[in-house]
């Protein structure tokens, strides 16, 4: 069970969590997803990624764009909330 702190951290934001971390009422999409024969796209920066720039030896797709808020690879998970609007 998450605190709502923890559950706050989620609202609004595609973040990838460790195990243990997310709330149940997570929405998720796959991290990197492939969108043609050699094309792939980033759900976090949308950017569209070259199979052959983005290769790990691996053999996961990587995005080098927003590599700087944490790599991303085509095995991962990313995980939101959507934001409750509380307006009056």
């Amino acid at each position: 069970m998450c605190d709502e702190q923890v559950i706050s951290n989620f609202y609004g934001r595609a973040v990838k969590a460790g195990p243990g971390v997310i709330p149940e009422n997570c929405q998720k999409q796959p991290a990197i997803v492939r969108l043609g024969k050699r094309k792939w796209r980033c759900a976090r920066c949308q950017s569209w990624l070259s199979e052959k720039e983005n290769k790990l030896p691996s053999g996961e797709i990587y995005c080098s764009n927003c590599i700087t808020l944490g790599r991303l690879t085509s095995a991962d998970t990313l995980y939101t909330i959507p934001e409750p609007n509380h307006f009056a």
